[in-house]
């Protein structure tokens, strides 16, 4: 029974490891506080969701930065929302997109030792003789106790899961307010040049948002600077910071040009 319960034991402890700590790839604290500015310890809200993309979106509308994700596959737990929200505190993270998907179920053999006893019984008679009693009969019986295990193979089906974090703080007021992404070779094509980057995020409130540039306008120039990449993205915002200067970008076919007073973070 000690052993079995030994057993048990070894099989809880496994699951107290949090995975979500072994799997992070991201900042550290300390590099969020960096990129954010100090920050009070908060209790991390957590986003349960089946659309991991629309909730991320959803928080970089709201100006909300994802320093850090982590995603690994493991034994089903219910401890995953507060394993996650372990790690958020760890790195000082406000907001967690969390998801999970069943994986499947897998079959294990388990070897289970348990104590064993054996008793045999043994029984002898005889005869002794005694000058003063002459031949006397004599009978008995003996009894011997031998210890061993053994060793039961129990199956066991454990349940799996995909599970994924995403860790989001709130980010220091933006100097545009846009996020970007490439063209496809096709989107190119049909506007007729390699330049232009694709606008996927508007953030509320941000100068972009008031100047009434919207998700799915391709960016096509900062100032006098042509964005092909996202660095050149970069270089304009730090050349123009403070200022307000013209930004086109192509909507409908239409190339628009929008004055947008860019903020100092």
């Amino acid at each position: 029974m000690r052993i079995a319960l030994a057993f048990v034991t070894i099989l809880l402890l496994a699951g107290c490891a949090n995975d979500f700590s072994k799997f992070y790839n991201g900042m550290t604290k300390d590099e969020v506080v960096s990129h954010t500015g100090p920050r009070a310890d908060v209790e991390p809200r957590v986003i349960v969701t089946d659309n991991i993309d629309a909730q991320n979106e959803r928080l970089a509308q709201n100006n909300y930065a994802r320093v850090g994700e982590s995603s690994f596959q493991s034994n089903a737990t219910s401890r995953a929302e507060a394993n996650a929200v372990a790690q958020a505190k760890a790195i000082g993270a406000e907001m967690i997109v969390l998801s999970s998907r069943d994986a499947g179920t897998r079959t294990a053999v388990m070897p289970l030792v348990t104590p064993t006893t054996a008793t045999a019984t043994s029984n002898f008679n005889g005869t002794a003789f005694n000058p003063a009693y002459g031949t006397t009969n004599v009978n008995g019986s003996a009894t011997t106790t031998s210890y061993g295990t053994t060793t039961t193979y129990v199956p066991i089906t454990v349940h799996r899961a995909d599970y994924y974090a995403g860790y989001w703080v709130k980010a220091k007021p933006p100097a545009v307010g846009i996020h970007v992404m490439p063209l496809s070779p096709e989107e190119h094509r049909r506007i007729g040049t390699n330049s232009g980057l694709l606008i996927n995020v508007v953030v509320i409130g941000s100068p972009a948002y008031r100047a009434d540039i919207f998700k799915g306008d391709i960016l096509m120039s900062i100032g006098d600077i042509r964005v092909d990449t996202a660095d050149d993205v970069q270089q304009a915002i730090k050349k123009y910071l403070g200022a307000t200067v013209e930004i086109q970008v192509l909507r409908d076919g239409q190339v628009l040009k929008k004055s947008v007073a860019l903020a100092t973070p």
